[in-house]
Parts: C-alpha cells; structure tokens; sequence
C-alpha cells in the first residue's frame, strides 16, 4: 500500500453528502493546513462533514457494484464496471470498483477514508467552542467511520489491512509497508471501534442532522458485521487453507465456530433494543394496504423504518433508469432499463405466502400460458403483495407520476423495446418498481424525482438477521427476548401482508420444510431475498453464503423481440453471466498496491 495512506494530509477537497446539511470549505483560501482547518467549529465540522463522502453510496451506479452487480436483474449498459463485473473476469490490473487504492477513479479509496478519520480525532480537541457531548459525538462518528470503512474493506477484500492510527513523517520504514491482518483479527477490530463509537454518540440527532451517526446505526451495524463474520465464506471456510501472510498468519481460520453467531444475535440483541428505544419499527403507513407498505416502506423519507439513510441520489439515479421510458423529441427523461430478470420474477410467493412451486392453488407448469379472458401471464396473478409493489410486468399496474400507469412490454408497444434502441429499454420485458417513488414526475413535460434516503439499514432486515443467526446457532434457538427465527420472520411476513411461515407451509407440497434447520435456512434466505431486493444486499449475501454458483449461471427474462403475448410470454436467455467459483468470492488486490507494498499477499486465485 502506498506510502501516502498514512501520511498526514495538507490539504483536503470536500465531496460531501451528507443529508439535510449545506458544507462549505473545509479551510480558508490560501491557508490549506490542517491547523488552518480546526481553527472554528465550522471549519472543523465540514472536516468531519467530509468523511461521510467516503462511505459506499449504494445507490450510486458509477461507485458502487451493489445495484447491478447480481443476478437481480439485467441491464442494458453493457459499458458500465457493475455490469462488466456479472459477464467477464476482473483484470488485476485496474479492477472494477477498486476501494483498496483506486488512484483516480470514480470512487474513492477506503484507506484515504480512514487516514482523514483519524486526522479528525487527532486535532479535533483543537478547535474551540464545542461542549464536551458535541465533541465526543463528532469523535463518535469519526470512530465509526474509521471501523465500518475497515469493514467495507474486509467485505470486499477479506483479511486487510488494519490501520490503528496516522503513521508519523518519521516512522521506521516498515511502518509504511504493513501486513494483512488476519480475517478474525479483521473483523474485532471493527466492532472494538463500533463499540467506542457506541459510548460516545447519543441516541438520535437534531432535524437539520438527521443521516448522522447514532447509537442505534451503531449496534445495528455491529450486527450486520458480526452476522457476515459467522457465515460460511468466512467461518472455518477450508476453501481457504493453507493461504497466509507473508508474515507467516493464517488468514483464514479453518475451524468453523458455531460462537460467532451467538456474538451476533447478542449484537442484534442490543440493537434490536436500540430500535425499540427510539421507536423505529415495521413501516405501516398506509394501514391494511399491504402493497403500499411495502412500497413505501422504502421510498417514504425517514419514515420510522429507516435506521440509516444515506439521501443523495444523482440526476441520473436509480428512480431514473429504472421507471417507464420517456423519451420526448430524442430527448431521455427516464430510461426503463433496470429489468428483473426472471429468476427474481419468480422467486416471490404467492398471495398464500409459498414459493410458486410449492403452493398447489398455484399453476406452476402453465404459468406463462395467458388464462382465458385475461391478457397478462398466469405468473403475474395471485401473487404476494411485495411482487406488485416491486415489479411492474405486461398489461400491470406501475405507480408513478402520481398516477396508475399500465404498462405495454411487448415489442414495439408503448415501453417496449423498439427494434432500435438498445440503450433504453428492458432486456426482461419487466420493470423494477421498487425505490421509485410514485409521486416521482416522469413525462413529457415533468422531470422531477422525489428524493429520499436509500436505506442502508432498516428494521426489516435487522429481523432477518436475528432469523438469520438463531437458526444457524441452532434450530429452536430462542433469543433474550423468548423469540425464536420463525417469530422474526413473521413479523416481517405479517407486514407484507402473507401468511406466517406455519400456517402458509402446512399447505405446501412439502409442509416439513420450515421445521428444521437446512429447510428454515433456505426459507430464511428467500425471504431476505424478497424483502431486501433491490437495495444492494444480493452481492454481498450470495457471497457469505458460498453461492457463488448461482451468479455462474444464465439469466432469462421474456422474448421482448415479440409483439403477440403467446409468443411474448416465452422464457429466453438474456445472457450468460460469470462467477468464477475459485476466486470470485473476494476482490484482487491490484497490482499497483502489491508493487508499492512487497508485504502484500493477493488474494487467492489472481
């Protein structure tokens, strides 16, 4: 690693984006020091300001590979990294989404990050004006910081680099080319800085600080972490043997540690605690409506949902791509081009709470017959509430622009693909509905996007990850609380308006599945799979699963070079996508790093 990533800064550029908040200049013209930059408690505000820029923008295409980089769905920008990362093998040499050093690119290095973190908490006492809670807050956030982009590393990379502080101008030599730490070793160094951050932040922030660093982000986060810690890529994964520092650490422990969910569901404890605290629940906004929920539950700002929000959206967002096209004059206001691919079409349950092939009211062998007297596929019909809030399909409803709008997938329709656009339209013949606001304005004469914070945690999947962790502690596990995993999954099931796990598998082809823990497992994960879609959690789940073989196999979608529905509704392959089994679960470290820093071990298979 470099040498500059642990050299004190001089001078900083603010990228901030940070919600509800406007940030000026980190430090005045011509004065670029540090000194110069903790003089004022303003001054030193936009300095810590400034390394929430550092944090992953999920949301972001450009930055992040979370949106696109699965199997969720299938894109029509085939010039983009996230899509380059699901077709073709990543080059060592500049790989896609490179936060290890990134000289350059669009996204930013998490080290960088890290370094200005610690910048901050070395001269923050500095700075005159702050009340010792205002102080110890920001030391909070900047100490969370510092840990959860450790952590981004360590999801990304695996075992990594642990920086405990800046590195003095004078330091011996060997103090500038460090080595990997161990994976263990990784990850309690992250939660020893979650739990400092913890003491020192308070519970909630003021209005015009909302999308600040709190306790409950805190311990939710530590959850998250500890969950990831315990799953099988990285708990006593043999694939991993023999593979070491060049210290002489093993980096991987090979012993599996049936432990380290416990230290997650005590995690998840407290921040389910947390949440209770400050009132942060199931979003149920719109009553008994079950589809508006769960449609809202996601796109309505800070609703009492919403544990950590991150608000910026770009111009050309999400919301943009994703939502029916209009284009006006040649002119693109949104694209429809975020397509689910039919693998995550048919993965919702039916209306009675099942997967499509176990529920016998279910025409599963005919669903893409068209019944008679409809004009839509039986797949689109009598499916759970999450299906018609999330996904938009040929002749359904999609709410947008304030306004039902019917959709017309089929060739040359209204949003289908016209024989000569290959940039703007849907490679699947579907559309995502989901984190599109439907008050959003997408016409001819509107161009407007409703924004809200993308959520980066939010209660829905806290209780999937206390699910998650009580039935791989043990089938049966019961938490503090006297909850077991099917409880939580309830709670999440009972706002999307379906049956329990109990009352719905009992009418199942196979009714035993959920009561033990192999089948619960797998109900567990397409339950997370529904619910957490499309918000960025697929990539990183399918790899701490070791299911990386799914993202190795072709999507389908429906043949959009059709205009008749029978031929329409035709199940085709999109495209092959890649995943090398071997080596594709971690990122390469590129080759620019391992020349800077000969201590540097790559990752195995690159």
């Amino acid at each position: 690693m470099k040498k500059i990533i642990f050299k004190i800064i001089v001078a900083i550029a603010i990228v901030s984006s940070v919600q509800s908040c406007t940030f000026l200049d980190i430090v005045p013209d011509n004065t670029a020091t540090i000194d110069d930059a903790f003089t004022r408690p303003a001054e030193a505000k936009n300095f810590l300001y400034s390394l929430y820029s550092f944090m992953p923008k999920v949301n972001d295409h450009l930055t992040s590979p979370q949106l696109w980089g699965t199997d969720e769905v299938a894109i029509p920008w085939t010039w983009y990294d996230a899509y380059k990362l699901t077709t073709q093998p990543i080059s060592t040499g500049a790989p896609f989404f490179d936060f290890w050093g990134n000289p350059g690119g669009d996204s930013q290095s998490y080290y960088e990050g890290i370094r200005q973190a610690y910048t901050f908490l070395d001269n923050i006492d500095k700075t005159p004006g702050f009340s010792e809670d205002e102080q110890d807050a920001m030391k909070g956030e900047a100490t969370f910081i510092i840990g959860y982009l450790h952590f981004c590393l360590v999801r990304q990379y695996g075992p990594t680099i642990i920086v405990k502080g800046t590195v003095p101008l004078d330091a011996p030599e060997e103090a500038y080319f460090p080595y990997r730490s161990s994976y263990d070793e990784s990850i309690a160094f992250c939660v020893s800085k979650f739990d400092e951050a913890y003491a020192l932040l308070p519970y909630g922030q003021s209005k015009s600080d909302i999308g600040r660093i709190t306790k409950p982000v805190v311990s939710a986060v530590k959850g998250r972490v500890l969950l990831y810690a315990a799953s099988p890529l990285f708990n006593g994964n043999t694939d991993f043997a023999g593979y070491s520092g060049k210290d002489g650490v093993e980096l991987f422990s090979q012993n599996y540690d049936n432990e380290k969910w416990m230290k997650s569901i005590k995690a998840l404890e407290d921040a389910i605690d947390d949440a209770d605290f400050i009132g942060a629940t199931l979003y149920r906004g719109h009553g008994a409506d079950a589809v508006a929920n769960t449609r809202y539950s996601m796109v309505e700002p800070w609703n009492n949902e919403l544990i950590w929000g991150h608000r910026q959206e770009y111009f050309w967002g999400w919301q943009r791509h994703a939502a029916p096209r209009v284009i006006d004059g040649g002119v693109v206001t949104s694209a429809g081009g975020i397509a689910p691919t039919m693998r995550q079409v048919e993965l919702y349950y039916t209306e009675n709470g099942l997967p499509i092939n176990e529920d016998p009211t279910f025409d599963y062998s005919e669903r893409l017959e068209v019944a008679p007297g409809d004009e839509t596929a039986k797949l689109h019909r009598n499916r759970e509430p999450r299906f018609y809030s999330s996904i938009g399909f040929d002749r359904g409803d999609y709410l947008i622009n304030d306004d039902i709008q019917k959709l017309f997938m089929r060739y040359k329709e209204h949003d289908g693909y016209d024989g000569v656009d290959r940039s703007n339209y849907s490679r699947s013949g579907y559309l995502v509905q989901k984190g599109v606001h439907p008050q959003t304005m997408f016409t001819a004469s509107d161009n407007i996007f409703i924004e809200y914070p993308w959520p980066k945690m939010r209660v829905a999947e806290l209780y999937l990850n206390m699910a998650e962790a009580l039935n791989e502690y043990g089938f049966g596990t019961l938490d503090k609380f006297g909850h077991d995993a099917k409880y939580y999954l309830d709670l999440v099931r009972s706002r999307a308006g379906i049956p329990s796990i109990d009352d719905a598998w009992i009418n199942a082809y196979n009714p035993g599945k959920p009561n033990n823990k192999i089948g619960l497992r797998d109900i567990i994960q397409t339950e997370r799979r529904i619910e957490l879609a499309f918000e960025g959690h697929r990539i990183w789940d399918a790899r701490r699963w070791k299911k990386g073989e799914e993202l190795n196999t072709p999507v389908y979608g429906l043949d959009v070079n059709e205009s008749l529905g029978t031929e329409f509704y035709q199940k085709v392959k999109i495209e092959d996508r890649y995943f090398d089994v071997n080596r594709s679960y971690l990122w390469p470290i590129s080759l620019r790093e391992l020349q800077y820093n000969p201590n540097l071990v790559q990752n195995p298979g690159y």
